[in-house]
């Protein structure tokens, strides 16, 4: 893949590729992302918004230390989003309650108050007040809107390879899709880890949400 400008590449433009764009566009850095659809037309959407690292880990990790860190800066993160376009996107912590017959709630309970995360024992459930939703639609319209208030060029375009050395530096982002980009550094092929799809379901509630009761 050709040179854009020696700033910095970034293949995937779903919700992680879109932040990382606007993110380094507000500190100056030139910025070009690429996707070979619609910005966000994958996964992005597939989790229906969810914000839920605790219930969602069975096992204490980096990364869901990362995850808690990044759900309690998920606030902060929208309404700096919505002071830079004036658009508004859906953010509610409504809590997730996590059922599972064959789980061993009582070490899922004590992992997760070990994470300093609030949990409520519910017979043999447990509730995590703090995880909640976030329409992912209109936040990947507010960060498209945000990349481009900010000079982020946006190309639709599959890319068949990219050669590290072009550019000042090179993000990853295309989910599933990201270990089977090529990647060319100076001294030969970059391995990257191997990534692949998952399929998932979710489900909901119209009638409580009309309603406005918590999303549980």
């Amino acid at each position: 893949m050709s040179s854009h400008d020696a700033g910095v590449l970034i293949v995937g433009g779903g919700l992680i590729g879109s932040s990382i764009a606007w993110r380094l566009a507000q500190r100056g850095v030139p910025v070009t992302l690429v996707d070979a659809g619609n910005l966000g037309g994958e996964a992005s959407t597939a989790g229906a918004g969810m914000l839920a690292p605790a219930s969602e880990a069975a096992k204490r990790s980096g990364w869901l230390d990362l995850g808690i860190q990044s759900l309690r800066l998920y606030p902060q993160f929208l309404e700096e989003l919505r002071e830079e376009t004036g658009r508004e996107v859906e953010h509610r912590a409504c809590g997730c309650l996590y059922i599972d017959p064959g789980a061993n709630v009582d070490a899922l309970e004590a992992l997760h108050r070990s994470t300093g995360m609030r949990v409520e024992r519910r017979g043999d459930s447990l509730f995590y007040p703090e995880e909640g939703i976030v329409d992912p639609g209109a936040l990947l319209r507010s960060l498209r809107h945000a990349a481009e208030k900010r000079g982020v060029k946006i190309e639709h375009a599959m890319v068949s390879d990219v050669h590290a050395d072009q550019h000042k530096a090179v993000v990853i982002a295309a989910g599933a899709w990201s270990g089977k980009i090529p990647v060319i550094g100076r001294d030969g092929p970059l391995a990257l880890p191997k990534s692949e799809p998952v399929k998932a379901s979710s489900s909901a509630t119209r009638s409580a949400a009309r309603r406005g009761r918590p999303c549980r």
